[in-house]
């Protein structure tokens, strides 16, 4: 067959960095990171961290072909950030709170409470999601209340 090894989509060849960076020479704060083995999951979780930054004009990614295993993630900032800096932000804050996710899931009683997905667009359907009252936000929880049923 002519597809490329499945080991390529996520291990960095040596002597390549997983990430680089490339200065945008006609826009001023501007610049795009070429990020290794990695696709839309890390591309749009990123692109979401970088919007929430104030100093962020632009915030974007592409991949460049299919069978090209990385992403090219574009920020313009406004004078008072860098790209670097946007992107270390974004990183070290996406970073933060998937630590918290990590340990909120560890930390749940799993047959505490069910989430029952009637009402929510997956009528008929056996998915359940157990979660824990604390790690839902309180406006999420109240707006879903009356699907949560005592196990």
């Amino acid at each position: 067959m002519n597809a490329p090894d499945r080991y390529e989509r996520f291990v960095v060849p040596e002597g390549t960095k997983k990430v680089s960076y490339e200065r945008d020479t006609k826009i001023v704060n501007a610049g795009s990171f070429s990020v290794e083995r990695e696709d839309h999951t890390i591309g749009n979780i990123l692109r979401m961290q970088l919007h929430r930054d104030p100093n962020v004009l632009f915030a974007g990614y592409k991949l460049p072909h299919p069978l090209q295993y990385k992403i090219v993630v574009r920020i313009h900032t406004t004078s008072q950030s860098s790209p670097t800096q946007a992107y270390t932000q974004a990183i070290d804050d996406l970073d933060r709170e998937l630590d918290y996710l990590k340990k909120a899931v560890e930390g749940l009683d799993k047959g505490r409470y069910l989430l029952l997905w009637e009402g929510i667009g997956l009528e008929g359907k056996s998915n359940l999601k157990a979660l824990d009252e604390a790690v839902m936000l309180p406006k999420v929880k109240q707006k879903v209340e009356r699907h949560w049923r005592k196990v």
